[in-house]
């Protein structure tokens, strides 16, 4: 982490990060889109207990990096929520397409 001297120079490296974040949610959304080819219908979208593995791996990770456990949390839920939704529309549609 640098130390920063400014508010500027804080916000710049916060950008910074959020270009990459963008960038690897956009890699994440991409193998999410992948993992559609392995699944038959909109009911395989949500897998709970995958879904609980992800929250759990993250959660200790956010420990490991001195995070709130509790922010990892919601934000991966949110994500993993959105992901699961695109996937049944999206696998919805190929079903009508059949």
């Amino acid at each position: 982490m640098l130390e920063c001297v400014s508010i500027e120079e804080v916000r710049d490296c916060i950008d910074r990060i959020d270009d990459q974040l963008v960038r690897l949610l956009a890699e994440r959304s991409d193998y999410v889109q992948m993992a559609m080819t392995f699944k038959h219908d909109a009911s395989e979208a949500n897998v709970p207990s995958r879904n609980e593995e992800i929250l759990e791996r993250v959660r200790n990770l956010s420990v490991e990096y001195g995070m709130d456990a509790g922010i990892i949390d919601a934000v991966y839920r949110t994500m993993i929520e959105k992901f699961v939704s695109l996937q049944q529309q999206l696998l919805s549609k190929n079903e009508g397409q059949d």
